[in-house]
């Protein structure tokens, strides 16, 4: 309200979990700004998202005066980018509620709740900022940013136990060979593929 945000050539706003409902929330004091949300929240009232039983405290407050609703608030942006894991349900129906015509939503399967740790372990984070503020950032810019997680173990390992737990042996194969192509050592790796292999060759298998 005192134009705070006037003061700048640019603002963005960033944030994961309940901050990236933060993030889409407060942008609105900000027209034009841009606005990276990492697995947020829309809103938190139980007659919405009643379905989401994992912050029942928050349901006392109040999501109904100003701030409350965080994709409403997005309509003053110039642009936002969501990322979420469709794995995690409650997350994908949050990201469901921002599906707006300036809202670009991005999976990033396999990440689950430390999505925003191993994306900023990947270098991924900042490189999303950067094309933001330069407004270079597109699907396809963020698709090559997301092919990073082929060498990053916070994608592979969850992406590995995925395959094993469902016994898709085949895939589970090709994906072992791939990864111990590109990278030393890995017995985890060396053992899911003996496992799978033998389980291809069995009479039955």
């Amino acid at each position: 309200d005192d134009g705070f945000s006037d003061e700048f050539e640019q603002v963005i706003f960033y944030g994961a979990g309940a901050c990236g409902y933060a993030a889409a929330a407060f942008s609105v004091a900000a027209p034009g700004a841009r606005v990276l949300m990492l697995r947020p929240q829309a809103t938190l009232d139980p007659r919405v998202a009643e379905w989401d039983d994992r912050y029942l405290a928050m349901r006392r407050t109040s999501f109904t005066d100003r701030y409350g609703y965080a994709p409403d608030m997005l309509d003053a942006a110039a642009g936002a980018v969501l990322l979420y894991d469709p794995g995690v349900e409650q997350d994908a129906m949050h990201s469901a509620l921002f599906n707006r015509a300036s809202v670009l939503r991005f999976r990033t399967r396999h990440l689950g709740y430390t999505m925003e740790e191993v994306l900023v372990r990947m270098g991924v984070v900042p490189r999303i900022l950067a094309q933001m503020s330069a407004g270079r950032l597109t699907r396809q810019s963020l698709a090559a940013l997301w092919r990073k997680r082929r060498d990053e173990r916070g994608y592979l390992f969850p992406l590995l136990r995925h395959l094993t737990g469902e016994q898709r042996d085949a895939l589970t194969v090709r994906f072992c060979e791939n990864v111990l192509a590109r990278k030393r050592g890995g017995p985890r790796y060396r053992n899911a593929l003996s496992q799978a292999r033998a389980r291809l060759d069995a009479p039955d298998g």
